[in-house]
């Protein structure tokens, strides 16, 4: 299943991409790109294909070219740079109301968790207005790439709505924060 991850420049992503591979204790192959990195990483037995894509403003507009067969959204968001939220708000929702985009599951990584003055989950989710997105299902996680804070079981969101998965519902909404 290939998952984007997405999210403004110097949010964290590649480090991000790097923890998750950690904590799936799995080796992982990495193929560096300008743009992007794809990372194969395996987890509770499912393989994900985590396409780290490059955040500036000009690699923004090659992010549709990877939508179509998209399964799952991460998109790293970095909870120090109080500046430049709005600015991810319209990006996540851009990227959101692409008709390609529609029925992807989306976590919002809360990312830089070990800065003093970091926004916590609760606080990105309301200026990202994440109730307003058209996803049935999206969760929200706060993490640290430096620290390695809520790594563990990052990536559980996506495997309960695999078809073929006990836990999978094809007619329900859910919303879960995590903290």
């Amino acid at each position: 299943k290939r998952l984007l991850m997405l999210g403004l420049d110097s949010s964290g992503k590649t480090s991000v991409a790097e923890r998750i591979s950690y904590w799936t204790n799995e080796p992982v192959l990495t193929l560096p790109g300008r743009d992007f990195t794809v990372w194969h990483v395996k987890y509770k037995g499912h393989g994900f294909t985590l396409w780290d894509c490059s955040g500036s403003r000009k690699s923004r507009d090659l992010w549709r070219n990877h939508y179509t067969g998209t399964y799952g959204l991460v998109f790293v968001v970095d909870a120090g740079d109080r500046h430049r939220v709005s600015e991810a708000k319209r990006v996540l929702h851009s990227v959101c109301n692409d008709r390609e985009m529609k029925d992807v599951v989306v976590l919002v990584l809360v990312n830089k968790q070990d800065r003093p003055n970091a926004m916590r989950a609760k606080e990105i989710e309301f200026i990202l207005c994440m109730n307003r997105l058209r996803q049935k299902h999206w969760y929200i996680k706060e993490c640290s790439a430096r620290d390695g804070r809520g790594f563990t079981d990052c990536l559980l969101c996506f495997v309960p709505h695999m078809s073929g998965h006990p836990l999978h519902r094809s007619a329900y909404t859910m919303v879960d924060t995590f903290y």
